[in-house]
């Protein structure tokens, strides 16, 4: 196995680690804090946060060139590049922390007190949620620069570390919840800002002690700011209907329908990104190597790893989200005393959204690589856009709140599937037959093994009684199912024989250590 890979095997054991217990622990504590505070004051937390995050599409925006940049120059091994880039950036987020606290605390005012469906007697803890989410923004924030330098160093144990320190913390705020005689919802905002806080203190002593480039005096270097402003200003665009379709979704919720629909729809996404943390720890393991060889001129070697990891991709969420899809009634009734209207629904669609979407961002990272985005920018945002005011005509016209999940749906699949595919074969050459090989394997194999579970689901009707039962044994004949079929059907025979002797390595070094 040669240095990269063997590092990206490393990388994405140190992110599985951290989403194994990352998932065990929050479904725990979602459950908990649900029941504290209730699907009330929960959807008036998620209402309220997504009020900072209409501004957050700026941070997207900055982000992805910071990180971008950062990695880039270092594949270059341009130290004072290095030191430059990273010393702009982080003075620039500063400058942005300041933008949104005083857009945004006005703004949220105004939408809470006017334009939000909170009622009469929450309107003081809404505006006590929004302060403090103001400041956990700020944090986060300021803390990107410092995330994407350990991110560009590889170095996914110290991410993987403080994930952890992120996922224990919440248990305690559990316990606090439950003492602590004071408004549920204010405890809460307080105790999230206060671990936002120390993850942010703790990453950047790290790093300062770690990285020699964020020992630096703030300051804007116009010839670096120069190619990254231009870099991210096409991302501006695409950041910006994330924002829409996203905090954006979630005021249009709060306009129409009751919190309650707002809990519901943030449960769903919750568990799904559950699933999607599998992917995402994968995905920050390869990223980098993909942009470092491109820099370094291995165009070939960045496809070859492009297209492999994303057919992976698919496969490790494929065999995530179908035990999910099927199993998703008696999960929630186990892991829920009280399951709000739509949840399951809502969770059915989005499952689908995300595996739509392994395609459009495990492509997107070779146009990120090539850093020509001007016409990803265009197309996509022109594409997503249309989201917005689609939802918005349904919902004033009396559509489901489920309205807006089936048009995310439909958007995913055409960007993914025809849109990025167009945009590789014409911006970092690419060839179509390359891309839709990937893609009809990967479908052939989804189809195969949805099979089993409609057949036992709607032809046989197997049902075990209890609702624990159920979800223990569909999950596991399902999973077993679908790594069966991705083995089989979606794999090469290298690529078979290389899982082969990996999983032979483990046994061997196993009963070595047994027998000494």
């Amino acid at each position: 196995m040669d240095s990269g890979k063997k590092k990206i095997a490393i990388n994405t054991a140190y992110m599985y680690i951290r989403t194994f217990l990352a998932v065990i622990v929050s479904l725990f504590t979602s459950r908990i804090i649900l029941e504290k505070l209730g699907v009330e004051d929960y959807g008036i937390y998620i209402e309220v946060g997504g009020i900072v995050g209409l501004l957050g599409f700026m941070n997207g925006v900055l982000a992805n060139g910071t990180g971008r940049f950062i990695t880039f120059e270092l594949g270059r091994n341009e130290f004072d590049r290095l030191k430059r880039t990273f010393s702009s950036m982080l003075t620039a987020h500063l400058l942005l922390a300041l933008v949104v606290i005083v857009i945004m605390g006005f703004v949220g005012w105004w939408l809470i007190g006017h334009k939000l469906d909170i009622p009469a007697n929450r309107l003081d803890a809404a505006y006590y949620v929004l302060c403090l989410s103001l400041f956990t923004t700020i944090f986060t924030l300021t803390q990107v620069p410092y995330t994407s330098l350990l991110i560009a160093h590889e170095r996914m144990s110290v991410v993987a570390y403080w994930a952890l320190f992120n996922t224990f913390a919440k248990l305690g705020i559990l316990y606090l919840l439950a003492i602590m005689p004071f408004d549920k919802l204010e405890v809460y905002a307080t105790l999230l800002m206060l671990i936002s806080l120390t993850e942010m203190v703790g990453n950047r002593i790290y790093c300062v002690r770690k990285f020699k480039e964020s020992r630096v005096s703030l300051g804007l270097d116009k010839d670096i700011l120069r190619p990254i402003f231009s870099y991210s200003s096409w991302s501006i665009l695409t950041s910006c209907t994330l924002m829409l379709n996203g905090q954006g979704v979630v005021m249009l919720l709060g306009m129409f329908f009751s919190p309650a629909i707002v809990a519901a729809r943030a449960i769903s996404l919750q568990i799904n990104q559950m699933s999607d943390f599998f992917v995402n720890g994968f995905r920050t393991a390869v990223n980098p190597q993909i942009i470092k060889r491109y820099a370094a001129g291995d165009f070939i070697g960045s496809k070859h790893l492009l297209l492999e990891s994303t057919q992976l991709s698919f496969y490790l969420m494929m065999i995530v989200t179908i035990p999910i899809f099927f199993c998703c009634d008696d999960f929630l009734k186990v892991w829920l005393k009280t399951v709000p209207d739509y949840t399951t629904i809502f969770l059915k669609i989005v499952l689908f959204q995300t595996l739509f979407n392994v395609f459009n961002t495990s492509f997107y990272q070779a146009i990120n690589a090539n850093g020509n985005l001007k016409r990803n920018a265009i197309m996509s945002a022109g594409l997503s856009f249309l989201q917005f005011p689609i939802i918005y005509v349904l919902f004033r016209y009396g559509s489901s709140p489920i309205a807006q999940s089936w048009v995310a749906l439909i958007t995913y699949f055409i960007m993914g599937t025809f849109l990025k595919p167009y945009l590789l074969v014409n911006q970092v050459n690419y060839q179509y037959k390359e891309i839709y090989e990937i893609i009809i394997c990967c479908f052939k194999v989804l189809g195969i093994s949805l099979s089993l579970p409609l057949i036992l689901g709607y032809v046989v009707h197997w049902d075990f009684g209890s609702p624990w039962i159920n979800l223990i044994l569909k999950s596991c004949i399902i999973f077993i199912w679908c790594c069966m079929v991705v083995f089989y059907c979606g794999l090469t025979k290298n690529m078979r024989m290389q899982v082969v002797r990996m999983i032979m390595s483990k046994l061997g070094q196993k009963k070595h250590q047994l027998g000494s």
